[in-house]
């Protein structure tokens, strides 16, 4: 038997590491320059979030990892999460909906299926979200 990675998953050696780095240091620094908070939110999330918003259509089903959260009885179904946008949406709904105005930031890894597995499976965003205003 081979050791060897997934299909469309990258190891990152110290000289990427050092790149990688250097731009997520760029974008946080711009970032808090401009008043706002980082914020990291789970790997998995619900299906139904990403459906009920229209960001995964029934033909972008397929590309997402997802499966069934069981627990013995029953289940949900949840995704390895395709955009980071929604997951911080939901985390300002869940945890500071209260606040007038808010700005929050991530960098935070993305997954989409890829059926030959020559593209990246796994791929990193930043986001800047600016939440909130007038009711």
């Amino acid at each position: 038997m081979q050791n060897q990675r997934c299909k469309g998953m990258q190891d990152l050696l110290s000289k990427d590491m050092l790149r990688f780095r250097h731009i997520e240091d760029v974008f946080r620094a711009c970032c808090l320059g401009w008043n706002y908070q980082e914020v990291r939110t789970p790997t998995l999330e619900y299906l139904h979030l990403f459906t009920a918003t229209g960001t995964l259509t029934p033909s972008k089903l397929g590309k997402v990892y997802s499966f069934l959260d069981w627990d013995g009885w029953s289940g949900e179904r949840v995704v390895l999460r395709p955009d980071g946008t929604i997951p911080v949406a939901r985390l300002y709904i869940d945890n500071l909906s209260g606040q007038e105005l808010t700005r929050l930031f991530y960098v935070t890894n993305i997954f989409a299926f890829e059926e030959t597995g020559r593209e990246s499976r796994e791929r990193w965003q930043c986001g800047a979200e600016f939440l909130g205003g007038t009711k």
